[in-house]
């Protein structure tokens, strides 16, 4: 208010903390510590093992297969122990990418409940992403380029089309 060519201020301000916002802890976003990978009462020795909890490293554009390769062992991980023999006596025993995945799997596994160094774990999840983006990129051409974009599932219906094992399952005359 302006009285007389003078300009009364306001009155200073009380100063209020701003509110905390809550987050809902299961919004899908990352846990931020050990105690939210671990609440209270979990007592899984496998969800409690760091090397069940690591996964492959990302590089440029390996999204594209990484998300494949941990749906995929994750899946194979809740297999029963016949199941996994099972399936592994249908899988061409030559050095097809697809055999060579499972037996990844099947040491990341022997890993995960028999620790091993960190950096031989590492090591062998590298090796298989090596192996992956070159038979992806190098041998198959799927797509133009290693950064190129591309479907998630293409190269996981090639892998199995290529090797012996499609021919197992549904038979000679089924075609993809």
């Amino acid at each position: 208010m302006c009285l007389g060519g003078h300009y009364d201020p306001a009155p200073p301000r009380q100063y209020k903390r701003p509110s905390q916002k809550e987050y809902d802890p299961n919004d899908g976003r990352a846990p931020d510590t050990e105690t939210a990978l671990h609440p209270q009462g979990i007592q899984d020795v496998v969800t409690r093992n760091p090397f069940y909890l690591q996964s492959y490293r990302w590089y440029i554009n390996s999204c594209l297969f990484d998300h494949s390769l941990e749906a995929w062992f994750r899946a194979y991980s809740c297999w029963t122990q016949d199941v996994k023999q099972s399936f592994s006596k249908l899988l061409p025993p030559d050095d097809t990418l697809l055999s060579s995945i499972f037996r990844h799997f099947n040491r990341r596994l022997k890993a995960i409940h028999n620790p091993i160094d960190k950096i031989t774990f590492s090591r062998e999840l590298e090796l298989i992403q090596a192996l992956v983006r070159d038979r992806i990129f190098q041998r198959w051409k799927l797509y133009g380029c290693p950064d190129a974009y591309g479907c998630a599932m293409t190269w996981l219906v090639h892998a199995i089309q290529v090797s012996r094992f499609a021919n197992k399952i549904t038979g000679p005359n089924h075609s993809w």
